[in-house]
């Protein structure tokens, strides 16, 4: 069932990749409002550290945004590889919440290395194309 879900995840990522960054962007706000209230917004017995709220916004708004610009052109396989890796390390965070920091910087680290690999392969295309 595993393997169906995953075959599934992968050929159907096109369709709900830019839907995919909202989502992120809301787990954002969420992450935003901690850094106010000190606490999730619906468990008020679980404190966060105000740095920590604050580094989980910034890394879910860059991420969103990352994937956000994946989707703007055609997904290739490392990409949809990187935001497989991705998902995996968000359920990561969410099923260990004591490892939920960890779980998103691993996460965002995977999206800008796909980023920087992007990058660095349509500029080697643009040098060979002068």
């Amino acid at each position: 069932m595993l393997l169906v879900s995953t075959a599934v995840f992968f050929v159907t990522m096109d369709r709900w990749i830019k839907t995919f960054a909202g989502l992120i962007l809301f787990a954002a706000l969420r992450a935003g409002a901690a850094i106010f209230l000190g606490h999730p917004p619906d468990n008020t017995d679980e404190s966060i550290p105000t740095l920590n709220a604050i580094m989980m916004t910034a890394l879910l708004v860059a991420s969103a945004f990352l994937v956000f610009s994946l989707a703007e052109r055609r997904l290739k396989m490392h990409d949809r590889v990187v935001l497989f890796a991705f998902t995996c390390c968000l359920f990561w965070g969410m099923a260990d919440e004591a490892r939920t920091m960890a779980a998103i910087t691993v996460g965002f680290g995977f999206l800008i290395s796909a980023w920087v690999y992007n990058r660095l392969h349509e500029r080697r295309w643009q040098w060979l194309d002068d």
